[in-house]
């Protein structure tokens, strides 16, 4: 049924196109990237304001042909207005691709005397312009990207998105595959920001939302960058990029070579209870300890134009970083409440990764046809290793000893064709294949046997196709996404083997209707999210005595269907969203009923539903800069707890605050205030938390050198108290990250707008899952 639906989707599409008499071309720049959301305008003879349009996010343009209409004006931020002719003759007029040039002139000042809003909705998109804008001047894309709309802080501290998680983020079109990659932008080089909370069939998405940023465009000549930070928290951080370029005519050379040294502390106190027959077993453990991760990392991309319609490009990178950890801590285990052992556990952790990356792109157009390939290589391989020491009051110490290694190849190819069927009608589809082999062991001097050695594969084939056309105001999309996904795993201890074979479609469908003062927009997708290596590893994590962790390779994918409504008028922004996940995936507790053994692992559960909703506002009064966010969450899960029905329908509710206040002589002043109730999600239950964080910045010699001074979480809010009711157990936690700093950041830049490379990552939610 949902193929001849589809079927007749396109049907339609191919036979509506109408034939009224209209201007319509292609906005783009010298490098051939569409201009997104450049003014179009028709002019009398005499310069008369006739009517006027903007281009969409292939910079593609169609506007009504005016009585009198004798000049089109082109405008965008940072090029040179265009004034082309009009011919007076009857019948459409097709202007083709229309090339603009950079412009000399700085605008900021003019924009930040406007009103003009920084966010606008485009479908089901949101653009955030920051060329420009007050948003160009912050020192650090952590600054940056919080300001988005819908963008929360999650868990880690790093960025999300409200009921979306972690983003997959593109830059230039690439995925990113590194935190390096982004550490590396400046926002001074950014020109927009493009978030989609419902990708389309193109995107391997997972459920995630998508951030493309997309930066200046860049001249000929040399450039360079150097980013210097120091942050001080219970002890002291740092880091150094150093990027060099070189661009010139149709040649792109980029290098960067970065090190960064993160000294951290956290804190961990919980408590897990477990009845077993007619006893009720209690392990409080108490844990505390310091992380040490020295981290480098280093680039090295080429970027070819063969003519002004091909391109091709070979990057390579990697980083290698070795985490140490050192946790000590307490236990005691209680049975009905009476002591019955105790601990004072010392525990030394040790994983080095070394991960490299290799991709290679060609880009061209034919005709109407433009074609993408993106071919990539990854291996990833960690070495862990772990000292555990129980010293008990009575009893003999226990000395756990446990060293293990995982490897991933990945290999992966992806092919895209973009026809442009006419001004107002365009097609994407193509084909991706995948291929993975991972193997691993760890090793355990532990008296339980759960030692694991293992390998699996993995081999993913996947094709998409998606139609656009707009029919004036109306804009309506029609997609599919086909998968065929084949695993396997070996257990090369006991001989057992695991195969698994899934082929899915998945549809989606998006109508936007847009009339300049409003936006709405209405978008069906459907998603899977695959378990990440670790959740489908068997290898065993050794805790205390008592209690492990492991993965589960019996895990099956996910699978996600949304439905998200987006409306927009001038400076409000509000979506609502209802998402079903069948086969959802979370963390588990498992006992065999016959010893005291607690194991942490994963399981699918039926369903977990969640509507989800928030507002935007954001406008600007002088120097103020304010931005104002709220949001809900509503979910609905529910699961076994001690032969009962429990249900985990707490809500959720956020605050985001942000503003800016531009002062004289190159001073700005921002404060973000972030405020979570808490709620559930999944079983986990979270009591509130928040985040206060403060900036100063000045720049210097003609906007080179900026320096900043930041303070984040100054009130130490983000900490997390949360309760799991799941099964037999009742499990409660605090983590605390310590996620509060204080920070100094120093960017030095001579035309660091220089050198970009082209490629897109066909191995982006792979690697995500490592």
């Amino acid at each position: 049924m949902m193929r001849k639906i589809f079927i007749t989707f396109i049907v339609l599409f191919l036979f509506s196109f109408v034939h009224a008499q209209k201007f319509s071309g292609t906005i783009v720049d010298k490098n051939g990237d569409p201009i997104v959301l450049a003014n179009i305008v028709e002019l009398t003879k005499d310069s008369l304001f006739i009517i006027g349009t903007t281009t969409n996010t292939d910079g593609l343009f169609t506007i009504d042909k005016g009585k009198d209409a004798s000049i089109l004006r082109i405008s965008s931020i940072g090029y040179t207005n265009l004034f082309l002719p009009i011919s007076s003759k009857q019948g459409d007029e097709d202007f083709g691709k229309v090339v603009m040039d950079y412009s000399d002139t700085m605008l900021s000042e003019v924009l930040i005397k406007a009103s003009r809003p920084l966010f606008k909705q485009k479908g089901s998109s949101i653009y955030t312009q920051v060329k420009g804008t007050v948003l160009s001047k912050l020192n650090t894309m952590d600054d940056l990207l919080p300001q988005l709309p819908g963008a929360i802080k999650g868990l880690s501290g790093g960025i999300e998105i409200f009921g979306k998680g972690s983003p997959i983020i593109y830059i230039n079109k690439r995925p990113m595959r590194l935190d390096s990659e982004l550490e590396r932008l400046v926002p001074s080089d950014i020109k927009d920001i493009e978030l989609i909370t419902s990708p389309g069939p193109e995107y391997n998405a997972s459920g995630r939302a998508v951030i493309k940023i997309t930066t200046i465009n860049k001249n000929e000549g040399f450039s360079f960058l150097s980013k210097t930070n120091l942050k001080q928290s219970d002890y002291m951080s740092g880091g150094q990029n150093v990027i060099l370029g070189y661009q010139f005519q149709k040649l792109s050379v980029a290098g960067n070579l970065g090190y960064k040294y993160n000294h951290g502390r956290l804190s961990q106190p919980a408590s897990t209870e477990l009845p077993i027959g007619n006893k009720l077993h209690r392990y409080d453990k108490g844990q505390w300890g310091e992380t040490r991760t020295p981290a480098y990392n280093y680039q090295l991309s080429v970027d070819y134009d063969i003519n002004d319609k091909n391109s091709v490009g070979l990057s390579f990178d990697g980083t290698q970083n070795t985490n140490k950890e050192c946790r000590k801590g307490t236990l005691d285990y209680l049975v009905n409440n009476i002591p019955t052992n105790s601990a004072i556990i010392d525990n030394h952790y040790k994983n080095k990764v070394n991960y490299q990356h290799i991709n290679t792109f060609y880009d061209g157009t034919f005709g109407r046809v433009n074609t993408t390939l993106n071919a990539d290589y990854v291996h990833n391989e960690n070495d862990y290793t772990q000292n555990t020491i129980e010293n008990h009051p009575k009893l003999p110490s226990i000395n756990t000893y446990s060293i293990g290694n995982g490897k991933q190849d990945m290999l992966a190819m992806k092919l895209e064709w973009k026809l442009s069927i006419s001004p107002q009608t365009y097609m994407v589809w193509g084909a991706e294949i995948g291929y993975t082999n991972s193997n691993g062991y760890l090793s355990i001097s532990s008296a339980n046997k759960v030692n694991s050695d293992y390998k699996t594969q993995e081999n993913k084939y996947a094709a998409f196709v998606e139609l656009t056309k707009s029919i004036k105001d109306l804009t309506l999309s029609g997609g599919l996404r086909y998968e065929d996904y084949t695993y396997r795993y070996d257990n090369m201890i006991v001989d057992n083997t695991l195969h698994k074979h899934y082929k899915h479609l998945f549809p989606s469908f998006r109508a936007s209707f847009d009339n300049g003062s409003w936006n709405h927009t209405l978008v069906f997708s459907s998603q899977i999210n695959r378990p990440t290596f670790r959740q489908m590893s068997n290898a065993s994590y050794y805790g205390n005595e008592y209690m492990y962790q492991q993965g589960n390779p019996r895990l099956a994918p996910s699978k996600l269907y949304s439905m998200q409504y987006y409306a927009a008028y001038k400076f409000i922004k509000f979506s609502v969203e209802y998402t079903h996940r069948k086969d959802y995936i979370a963390l588990n507790f498992y006992n065999n009923g016959k010893d005291n053994i607690v194991v942490s692992t994963y399981k699918n559960f039926p369903t977990m539903q969640n509507i989800n909703a928030y507002v935007n506002l954001q406008k600007k009064w002088g120097i103020w800069s304010p931005s104002l966010s709220l949001g809900i969450s509503q979910p609905f899960f529910k699961c076994d707890y001690r032969g009962e029905e429990k249900k985990h329908n707490k809500a959720s509710a956020y605050m985001v605050f942000n503003q800016f206040f531009q002062l004289p002589h190159n001073y700005m002043l921002s404060s973000y205030v972030y405020y979570n109730t808490g709620g559930n999600q999944g079983a986990v239950r979270l009591t509130p938390f928040h985040s206060i964080d403060f900036g100063l910045q000045k720049s210097f010699l003609s906007n080179k050198l900026v320096i900043s001074l930041n303070a984040k979480d100054v009130f130490h809010g983000m900490k997390f108290k949360e309760t799991e009711l799941l099964d037999a157990f009742y499990f409660t936690q605090t983590e605390d990250y310590h996620l509060w700093n204080y920070s100094l950041n120093i960017t030095y830049r001579i035309n660091s707008k220089k050198t970009k490379y082209r490629g897109k990552s066909a191995l982006d939610s792979d690697i995500k899952r490592l």
